[in-house]
């Protein structure tokens, strides 16, 4: 991760069981942290689990860091804008509260 996203190393977790931790995006090669999930997650391709590919739950995935980089940008903004929405509608809300 340091060498391909600098940027995000230091926002790395390592955990054994990764549901529950309040993150916004996972990226794992293991199939069962896709299978309960409570964020965005990221299947990084490996020959372990490419025969059961088509059977697990994930928004994107890659083979190769160079691949994953960009792909994980694109869901970093996906994240990004949704909490921006999530932000103003919540502030829209408080509006109306005191407007009613």
């Amino acid at each position: 991760m340091k060498k391909h996203l600098p940027e995000l190393s230091g926002k790395v977790v390592n955990a054994w069981e990764k549901f529950g931790l309040g993150l916004d995006l996972l990226i794992d090669d293991a199939p069962h942290h896709h299978e309960q999930k409570d964020c965005i997650t990221i299947l990084v391709e490996r020959p372990w689990n490419k025969p059961i590919k088509e059977k697990i739950n994930f928004e994107a995935c890659f083979s190769n860091w160079q691949e994953g980089e960009e792909i994980i940008l694109q869901e970093i903004e996906k994240i990004r804008n949704l909490k921006k929405e999530e932000k103003g509608n919540t502030l829209k809300g408080k509006e109306q509260e005191i407007n009613f």
